[in-house]
Formats: C-alpha cells, structure tokens, sequence
C-alpha cells in the first residue's frame, strides 16, 4: 500500500528497475520523464487528496445538417485565419535573443508597482540582460501590467495554431509497455492511471501533442537563436516540449530551484535508469538555492555525464540582502500557508487556532499565489475561528517574502520551501506537517528547522519553548556571497 511520498519514491523506482521505461519513444526521444512525472503527481494527489471529485454533465444541442455543413465551413475560415495570425505573424515579431527565460505569473510578486518575477527580473537588472533578454510565460494570463512586458511573449495560441496544420508522420516506439500497464492495472492504487494511459492514448498523445509541440519550439527556438535557457518548474507538459527541442538543437537548458528539492520530489530526485544519451525532456544544468539541494542532485547527475548542478543561490533572497531596507512590524510569527492538496482544516488546525487565541503574538499569514482566490474564505474562517483580530493577512501575503522574514520571530509552515528561505536569513522554521521531515532532513539535523505535530497533548508547551528561546540560526556562510557565480559571463 502506497500511504506516504516515500512510498511513491519507492514505487516509482521500482519500475525503472523491472521495466523498460528508456524503450517508450516519441520520434526517438524517450517520453519515460513525462509518464514519471505524471504518475508521481497522479499517485500523491490520490494519497493526499481529501476533496472528492466533481461530476458535471453534459448536454448535446442538435443542430441542423445544412447548418452544421455551413458552421464547418465558417470554423475552417476562422481557423485558416487564426494559424495565419497566431503563428506565423507572432513567430514574426519574435527577436533574436542571448537568454531565454520561462515562468508563469505565480513567480511573480507585486513590486515596483508591477507584477515582478522574483527570480528573473532580479538577474535581468543585476546583469544588465535588458537588451539581450527575452521571456515566455506559460500560462495565458494578459501581459499587460507585468514588469518588463515589452520582454515578454505567451505561445498557448501559437502552438494551437502550429498543432492545427502540423501533418508530419510520427514514430512511436512503446516496446514492453503492455507489461508495465498490466503491472499498473494489477494494482487499486494505480488502475485508473493505466485505464487512460493505454498504449493507443500514448500513441495518439505522441502523434497529436507531442511530436508537434517539440517541432513547434524546434522553428521558434531556431528564430530566437538563444544561448541558454533559463527555466522555472521545467515540468509543464509544454516547457518539456521546448526542452526537448533545445537540447536537440545544443542549447544550453538551466532549471533553477524554486523550492525544496529532495530525494523523494521525483521530479529532481532519484532518477536511476539516465540512459547515458540523456533525457532530452530534462534540462541539463540545475541551479540549486545550497548545498543540500546540489547533494540531492548529485546522487543521480554524478553517474549522467550530460548533467550538472550548480549553487548559485536565491536571487530573490540576495537581492534584499544587498539592500538597505526598513519595515515597520517585527517580531511577529509568520506562516507561510499551502495549497491543494492540504484542506483548510489542516492549514488551521484547532489546535493552532488555539495557540493564537490564547497566545499574545501577531500572526502573518501568508498566502500562496494559488490560494489568492480563496482570500475571502479563509478570511472567514479565521473571523469565525475569533482569530482575525491576531492576524495580518494584507502585508503577508503582499510584501516581499525576504522582508517578511527578515523581521519574523519565527517562521512556520508545513513544507514549503520558504523553509530554505527562511533559513538563508538565520531564521528558524516550525514544520506542521510530516513530510517537513523527509523535505528537509538537513536543516532539521541542523536545527535550523524542527517538526512539531499539531495533535500532540504538549503541541502548546513545545511551541512556547522554541518561541521563548532565541529562535535564530546560522546558515551556510558558504551561501552568503554567490554573486560573482553566474551562468550569464
């Protein structure tokens, strides 16, 4: 029974040694890192989900023969036009650049009077790549409003338009893949990934999204002629596409840490079966945050001769290191919150919602970007929890998370990677949650972080204690000063 991210890793693993996952082709580039992927997500969404599923049903309107004859005919127009105008004219207008940079609207923050991505406009003004830089965001959130939007590109319509006249023949190869799917069926847990991951899904999946998808990055690439590619959460079906596609044409892919990386986030760690050509949906070069995250990477990349990792740091967190900043509130607590899948009734414990009430510190709860929907209802559950009069919402969730932590008493959240931030500021980290303990086992040795259950009858005193004694840490000084270590001399 799968019941923990351990056992997922376990799991995973297992397959890349009993299966031939490096013989499962698309047009000769193995598709394995993307079923890998997805079936980590898919296995801890069914192992720590508590929401159920939603059922809608559909409805078919007739339409009449002469009608629907006529309705086909205005769609092939309207999409002639629309490949026209969405690829061809967009590809047009895209420059020559040196970097490449790709994120979403969830790296950005509300800074300088703009959406500002915390990692790439920071490297971008302190290197001065204004003129020799360009972005794709891979989401379809408007441009306007963003800092540096005359930099920046989205290509969800374009590469709809490429897909609609894209005709070439794709090779796929899913040799021993009946095997791996009986495997899969044979068990209650995985089941429903193999019913809509069969070998004719897989096929028409290669032929129809990503052949397509890689060719379609292979001309906008070849038009844009970077040097380096530098990405946030490579593993969006589409950025792998485009990594693909670099990496056949020699360009140089960088993935830069954005949060913990750990043996058991099988998207960094355990790979054990690199074919020694590669995966070409992997970028090659890993900027890591410290040195832990590098270690992580190195317990695979040392036997991958193709790979490397790197400790460069944070840019975000040196950026306000370098600065000379104030900030009128401190010594409060901050908790930094998660989305799905942790539900409200973990976020707020009654146990916690407790320690708030009866305790006398200000608390900063800080939103994720994908919980900003959900404002007004953890509003109004902390206003019926009789806690909102303790707590800041409004500056956690706005200001700068380095200025936040900072100026903290104390960091707590269940496993985030502001875990490592948080650290990188000589502060230490509460962890709620107990896969804090296999995210972050080195700063937990260190000290610098510490998991406390929430359903432990002395919950309270062991907060109180941690919160009365000095609540400060050192971090690797190693970290201090990285700047004179770039990928962009």
């Amino acid at each position: 029974m799968i019941s923990t991210r351990e056992d997922i890793k376990d799991f995973i693993v297992s397959i890349e040694d009993n299966y031939p996952v490096n013989l499962w082709e698309v047009n000769g580039i193995c598709i394995w890192p993307i079923l890998r992927i997805r079936l980590y997500f898919y296995l801890m969404l069914k192992i720590e989900s508590k929401k159920k599923e939603s059922s809608t049903r559909s409805s078919t309107i007739k339409i009449p023969p002469f009608r629907r004859v006529a309705y086909r005919a205005k769609r092939q127009l309207q999409k002639l036009y629309g490949v026209f105008k969405e690829y061809f004219l967009w590809k047009k207008k895209l420059p020559q650049k040196e970097f490449l940079f790709l994120g979403t609207n969830g790296h950005r923050v509300n800074y300088k009077g703009k959406r500002y991505n915390r990692f790439f406009d920071v490297l971008i003004e302190q290197y001065h790549l204004q003129d020799s830089s360009l972005y794709f965001e891979y989401d379809s959130l408007p441009i306007r409003g963003q800092y540096h939007e005359e930099l920046l590109f989205k290509f969800d319509k374009a590469l709809i338009a490429f897909k609609y006249f894209y005709r070439k023949k794709t090779t796929v190869k899913m040799n021993g893949y009946d095997l791996f799917l009986n495997f899969l069926q044979n068990n209650s847990q995985t089941k429903d990934f193999a019913f809509v991951n069969t070998v004719d899904v897989i096929k028409s999946w290669g032929s129809t999204q990503l052949a397509p998808k890689i060719e379609f990055f292979k001309k906008v690439l070849q038009k844009i002629d970077p040097k380096k590619i530098i990405i946030l959460c490579y593993y969006d079906e589409n950025v792998m596409a485009l990594v693909a596609a670099a990496n056949t044409l020699g360009i140089e892919t960088i993935e830069m840490q954005h949060g913990p990386q750990t043996p058991i986030h099988l998207v960094y760690g355990s790979w054990t079966s690199v074919p020694e050509k590669g995966y070409d949906l992997l970028p090659r070069t890993y900027w890591c945050w410290d040195t832990y995250s590098k270690k992580v990477l190195d317990e695979w990349v040392k036997d991958a001769p193709l790979y490397n990792s790197r400790v460069i740091g944070n840019p975000w967190v040196n950026h306000w290191k370098r600065k000379q900043h104030k900030y009128p509130y401190n010594d409060y607590i901050l908790y930094s919150l998660q989305p799905s899948p942790l539900t409200f009734e973990q976020l707020f414990d009654d146990a916690l919602i407790e320690f708030i009430k009866k305790q006398p510190y200000i608390w900063f709860i800080r939103l994720h970007p994908r919980q900003l929907g959900e404002l007004d209802e953890i509003r109004f559950l902390l206003k019926n929890k009789g806690v909102l009069h303790k707590v800041d919402i409004d500056n956690a969730t706005n200001d700068a998370l380095p200025l936040l932590l900072a100026n903290a008493k104390i960091h707590i959240t269940h496993f985030s990677g502001t875990t490592i931030e948080s650290s990188l500021f000589g502060k230490k980290t509460i962890l709620l949650n107990p896969i804090g303990l296999t995210s972050f086992p080195n700063l937990i040795e260190a000290n610098i972080a510490v998991y406390l259950n929430m359903k432990d009858i002395d919950f309270h005193q062991k907060m109180i204690e941690i919160l009365e004694n000095d609540s400060s840490v050192t971090f690797d000084k190693n970290l201090e000063e990285l700047k004179n270590d770039n990928l962009f001399e």
